[in-house]
């Protein structure tokens, strides 16, 4: 047998082993892996290997029993699966040298030998050091042959980490032939032939010829990919590519072309069918994470129907609570929509993905309730896996999950120890489903040390700093490899490593007959990347040289030919964006109705702010289905809502005259359930402090608001709202000269006489327009106004400060001064003249974009009984972008609504 071996070979090679031949018996090339998985059957060696997740969890066992006063044990407590896994590291590099546990009286070495003597727990299944090891012993018996008859070496033996260099020696003695891999012929001539002769140490003078090397710069590698995969189009025979790490954006442009893909997507372990277990264990934990709820409900590979799945996120969305309004109007909705069969499935399948007892992180979960989950989420990717890479790859991670389950000894796993193992579970990760190398793909190799023979061109992809793969560093100090040394342990030697690095690279470089590309662009997935490490040599073999041969993807082709000859990428002359124009002239035959009904969000809409009205209503545009979750401000806007309506109707807080002792008490009895059901973002430990102001905040305005109710002789109105109480979200139905108008009131009040006020709870108050009276309140005056024949009081309730405005509301008609009865009938007929001014203008194709505060003649001109729009808006409805104002227009803070 002939051998071909090179420490970079395990992932193929080129020229493909083959080398152009139909076949050939008895030649094999391998890297390390594949070189001792042939030893090993040869010699009669085998076993299935440990995964090395569950040498981890074995070495963890063994560093607990022997951590008493050792340099770990502060690390072993504090991250146990982390140390586990870097000394192992640690360990196996020195057990590839030949370290059999001897070490000094004392420090690290003599605590890791110690470690090996553990007695009382499992042993340490062998990883590939012992692998080596034991074949390395096979090899040194009397009369025992490996039956290969020449091994031919990428790397010469004594630059090869231990311990290659002795089971090469080994296998010499055994009669193997040892051969060099004979250097390739380089080029004839030009600057490439000249970069050749001076990487090798021979002389350049006199070598011309044309400028076959080109560094190609771009501002980013989906650009740079882009001009790579035109100058393949025109023929990629002879070319191979490095593509250093995996990466799809060249994979991208190649398909774009149509030409076929190399394979070489990036593995991750962020692929959603490997999320379903992690996000079911998340859900667990206490206090429950509605983000992660929100994501589980979100994946795109989910064991919930699509239908449910996406109901229950909106739902959350709006009330981030699994027991609120909308959660159970959802599971209502479910019942309703499949038979009483499917709903009751559907609902056990719910309550087992997301439901059932929660466990704190420190206590951890049983491990019987995860492995009930891991065998869940094989049973359902096995179920839908087909030919789905990733679906495969998590049942595989599931299963790896419950054999680390019971390997742990843990009867309970917390939260850290949780994370730590399915980390290593889902390290290598998953490809993107179907991005397989198509057939006559470009030549493509993973590291400049497995290009092996000859290549007319070679292309080295993404030729920037984070490409590279750092030199291993080593922990170990002077003394103590002085003292390994002395024991005849073999360390692998940075230095060595980064020697073999450059000698791969001239290698590269040498393999190039008629051209040397090296890609470096500016910027890989939105990161900015530095040069990489061997420019600056090259540079130097070159002798200043290399300035010349940089070339701009927009500017020339790879080849360096003017890109209008090659058919690469042309520059496209800048444009500027459209200016922002105050007001939208729409086409004569367009023509926007009116709206049969609206509300008061909707009318607010179209007399301040017409652009959104028109987006929204008439063009249609909506929010997607991935919503965040309510930001804290309005979260506790609609919370405090809430607590505030039940507190107004609790018996035991109006025998207590409302008093701050009272209130207090029942508030911590009944917010945790509230915070459960719509507020699960202010459970998490982070936000105690957003809670402790919801609790003062409703404190305040309810000792407040009850004692304004009391002297006033104002209770809460009979009529009941949505939640079932009286006076409290009130939907509320009328007219005004638009047609048809609703709203939803959050509290209406009702005094002796049969005078009604009308209360609008916000979170924070906010600077108000002089005497104009809110759109809001008048909208829901004059509704009641319609209802009963009298225009209401009306009024804010600014709940953070436990302050009503106007003060004065509920107090006797001849103490009031502000927005009173009076004013809101003498402000409203403003409003519909407003309206039929912003009707008529877009009767006529006019939309005014009031984003911003208009410059004096920007706006389109109201008639003067009109009343004046309230202003810019805090937020921008979600058009900023679309209108070209986004820039200038900053957060809705404290919108709470």
């Amino acid at each position: 047998m002939r051998v071909t071996f090179g420490l970079e070979l395990d992932g193929g090679c080129y020229p493909d082993p083959l080398g152009g031949r139909r076949a050939s018996i008895g030649e094999v090339t391998v890297g390390p892996m594949g070189l001792l998985g042939l030893l090993e059957t040869r010699l009669g060696l085998g076993g299935v290997p440990a995964p090395e997740p569950v040498r981890v969890l074995q070495y963890r066992r063994r560093l607990e029993a022997a951590a008493r006063g050792r340099f770990f044990e502060r690390s072993l407590a504090a991250d146990p699966i982390g140390t586990a896994r870097t000394l192992l590291e640690w360990r196996d590099t020195l057990a590839a040298g030949g370290w059999a546990g001897e070490a000094g009286k004392r420090g690290r070495l003599a605590d890791l030998a110690a470690v090996e003597r553990a007695a009382d727990v499992p042993p340490l299944a062998g990883g590939t050091a012992e692998r080596a090891r034991a074949v390395l012993r096979e090899l040194e018996r009397p009369g025992r042959s490996s039956g290969i008859a020449r091994l031919t070496l990428a790397e010469s033996a004594d630059k090869l980490p231990p311990p290659w260099p002795a089971i090469v020696g080994a296998l010499a003695r055994g009669g193997c032939a040892l051969a060099a891999l004979e250097p390739p012929p380089g080029a004839l001539g030009g600057r490439l032939r000249k970069l050749q002769l001076a990487l090798a140490g021979r002389p350049t003078e006199g070598v011309e010829g044309p400028e076959d090397i080109v560094l190609l710069t771009a501002s980013s590698d989906s650009e740079a990919a882009e001009a790579v995969a035109v100058w393949l189009e025109e023929g990629a025979e002879g070319t191979v590519v490095i593509a250093g790490r995996e990466d799809n954006a060249l994979d991208r442009a190649l398909t774009r072309r149509g030409l076929p893909s190399t394979g070489a997507a990036p593995h991750s372990p962020w692929r959603p069918a490997l999320q379903v277990l992690p996000l079911a264990v998340a859900l667990r934990w206490l206090p429950r994470d509605p983000e992660r709820l929100l994501e589980f409900l979100l994946l795109p590979a989910s064991p919930l129907p699509g239908g449910l799945a996406r109901r229950l996120a909106a739902a959350l969305a709006a009330e981030p609570g699994t027991g609120g309004r909308r959660w159970r109007a959802a599971m209502a909705r479910l019942e309703s929509d499949d038979s009483q069969a499917g709903a009751r499935e559907l609902s056990e399948r719910l309550e087992a993905w997301i439901g059932g007892p929660g466990y704190a992180p420190e206590t951890g979960i049983p491990r019987a309730e995860l492995v009930r989950l891991a065998e869940m989420t094989a049973a359902w990717a096995a179920a839908a896996g087909g030919q789905d890479e990733t679906l495969a790859a998590a049942v595989q991670q599931a299963v790896a999950v419950r054999e680390l389950l019971a390997l742990s000894g843990e009867e309970r796993v917390p939260q850290l120890l949780w994370d730590s193992l399915i980390e290593e579970t889902a390290r290598r990760g998953v490809r993107l489903p179907g991005r397989y190398g198509e057939i006559g793909h470009v030549a493509v190799v993973a590291h400049p040390g497995a290009i092996l023979g000859p290549a007319r061109r070679v292309l080295w992809w993404d030729f920037s700093e984070g490409a590279v793969e750092r030199a291993p560093w080593s922990p170990w100090t002077a003394s103590e490899r002085a003292l390994l040394a002395g024991r005849g342990v073999q360390l692998q030697s940075p230095v060595l490593e980064a020697e073999r690095f450059w000698q791969a690279t001239v290698r590269a470089v040498g393999a190039a007959s008629e051209m040397l590309v090296l890609v470096a662009p500016a910027q890989r997935r939105g990161e900015p990347c530095g040069a990489h490490p061997m420019l600056a040599r090259l540079a130097s073999a070159l002798g200043g040289e290399l300035a010349a041969c940089t070339r701009s993807c927009l500017e020339r082709s790879v080849g360096g030919e003017p890109a209008a000859a090659s058919g690469v990428l042309e520059p496209v002359p800048r444009r500027r964006l459209p200016a922002r124009v105050r007001v939208w002239r729409l086409p004569a035959a367009t023509h926007i109705p009116s709206r049969k009904l609206e509300s008061y969000s909707s009318l607010g809409k179209l007399l301040d702010h017409p652009y959104q009205w028109v987006l929204s209503y008439a063009a249609q545009l909506w929010p997607g289905l991935l919503q965040p979750l309510p930001r804290p401000r309005q979260l506790l806007g609609t919370l405090a809502h809430r607590l505030l309506q039940e507190a107004l109707l609790e018996p035991e807080l109006e025998a207590a005259a409302w008093s701050p002792d009272a209130v207090e008490a029942w508030l911590g009895r009944r917010a945790p359930g509230v915070l459960g059901e719509e507020g699960l973002p202010l459970l998490m430990p982070e936000r105690l402090p957003d809670r402790q102001r919801l609790s003062a905040a409703v404190a305040r305005s309810v000792m407040t608001l009850a004692r304004l109710m009391r002297e006033g002789g104002w209770r809460l109105a009979a009529a009941v709202g949505k939640r079932g109480l009286p006076g409290s979200e009130l939907a509320v139905e009328g007219t005004f000269a638009g047609g048809e108008l609703s709203g939803e009131l959050d509290l209406l009040l009702v005094d002796p006489d049969g005078r009604h006020a009308v209360l609008d709870m916000k979170w924070s108050r906010w600077k108000l327009d002089g005497e104009q009276i809110p759109l809001q309140l008048l909208v829901y005056g004059r509704l009641i106004e319609q209802s009963t024949g009298a225009w209401p009081r009306v009024a804010h309730l600014f709940l953070e400060q436990g302050v009503l405005y106007p003060a004065d509301a509920l107090r006797p008609i001849a103490t009031r001064s502000t927005w009173t009865e009076t004013d809101c009938a003498a402000q409203w007929p403003a409003v519909e003249e407003l309206w039929r001014a912003r009707r008529e203008q877009l009767d006529r194709g006019l939309v005014e974009v009031t984003a911003v505060k208009a410059a004096e003649g920007e706006g389109l001109e109201l008639p003067p009984e009109a009343r004046a729009p309230e202003g810019a808006p805090r937020f921008d409805g979600g058009f900023g972008a679309l209108v070209g104002w986004l820039e200038q227009i900053e957060p809705d803070e404290e919108d709470d609504e």
